[in-house]
């Protein structure tokens, strides 16, 4: 759910339940004899945002908490694990806004909270993912987008491409970030997405 607090100001709020099948406890008893373990996960969680537009005119400024609510409780073994909570920060700026021509450029930094340590702020930094963009829109049809990722612990960094067309409230959206990994691979991402 979302709504607007002032013209300049938008909130959001998201609940969702969350179910995790690691494997069956037989699988563990059978090669880890004596151990318990496997079976599913359950829990719930909510997501908070917030988004503003700055006097600057073109400037939108957001961010989000994701993940808070209780630990993933398993059923077998008794195991709890903490929700992997996520705080996204970005900013975008519209750099062209006319009716035939849409240039934006964006930034955003995600950190999983979970594990932080406020005493390594430098290596929590270099721990903090990255990424940098330009979108190109031609008459509110089609969008090319290029970009930069960088996740320096993970280990995935490079360039990333996406295109997409709308026609009216339907949208249709690809995104590549084959070239984040160092070893071969095709990955993409598809999204079909109605506005209403």
């Amino acid at each position: 759910y979302g709504t607007k607090l002032r013209e300049s100001l938008g909130i959001g709020v998201g609940a969702k339940l969350i179910y995790s099948y690691l494997c069956p406890s037989w699988i563990v008893s059978r090669f880890f004899p004596g151990t318990k373990g496997g079976g599913a996960g359950s829990s719930w969680a909510v997501d908070l945002s917030l988004l503003y537009k700055a006097p600057l005119r073109g400037l939108q400024l957001g961010g989000s908490l994701q993940n808070f609510g209780p630990s993933l409780t398993f059923v077998e073994g008794g195991e709890h694990d903490p929700l992997p909570r996520t705080l996204r920060l970005g900013a975008a700026y519209k750099i062209l806004d006319s009716r035939m021509n849409k240039l934006t450029t964006a930034v955003e930094l995600t950190k999983v909270l979970v594990g932080m340590r406020a005493s390594e702020l430098k290596e929590e930094w270099k721990d903090t993912w990255k990424g940098y963009g330009l979108e190109y829109t031609w008459y509110d049809l089609i969008s090319g987008r290029v970009g930069y990722f960088e996740d320096v612990a993970g280990v995935r960094i490079g360039p990333t491409f996406g295109a997409g067309i709308q026609l009216k409230d339907l949208r249709f959206d690809l995104g590549v970030d084959s070239a984040l990994y160092d070893f071969p691979t095709d990955k993409y991402r598809f999204a079909l997405s109605y506005s209403f």
